[in-house]
């Protein structure tokens, strides 16, 4: 279980550097890929943890920032938006089994970040598909189909 957790902090702590480097945008393409091997490895119990801990890496380089106007607001905020990736860490063993995952998969991840910016905080914020602002060619894609489009792809590559 401990190469599974180092898995999902390597992974969130590629993806939240996406978001603070803009020249590291393309770390997106491939940082979700050691969370999704831990995850298929692991069971419904594991997948919540590995959910929690790489929402916890992920969020904690994304907005690290919020700590400098209130250290309590960022915990409660870390916890709250780990709520979200526990639930993705449960699904995903159910989406796993379906035949067309390279579909469900990312459409689980689009509705989680749908309900994140519309559920209680309406936070926003850090969703896949903002990353890609520096890359001119596919942030077009937005213009048309939106940022959840984006995020869509993200996690179907």
């Amino acid at each position: 279980m401990v190469f599974k957790i180092t898995l999902a902090i390597l992974s969130g702590l590629l993806t939240g550097l996406s978001f603070n480097y803009s020249c590291l945008w393309f770390l997106v393409w491939f940082s979700l890929v050691p969370f999704f091997y831990a995850m298929e490895k692991a069971g419904s119990r594991g997948g919540v943890i590995l959910g929690i801990v790489f929402s916890l890496a992920y969020y904690a380089v994304a907005i690290f920032w919020i700590a400098k106007v209130t250290v309590l607001g960022l915990i409660v905020l870390l916890g709250y938006l780990s709520l979200y990736y526990a639930l993705f860490g449960f699904l995903y063993r159910k989406f796993l089994k379906r035949t067309l995952l390279i579909l469900s998969l990312p459409s689980l991840w689009v509705i989680l970040e749908f309900l994140k910016e519309r559920v209680w905080t309406g936070f926003g914020w850090a969703n896949l598909g903002y990353s890609q602002y520096r890359n001119l060619y596919l942030i077009q894609t937005a213009d048309l189909l939106g940022e959840k489009f984006i995020s869509f792809i993200i996690v179907m590559v």
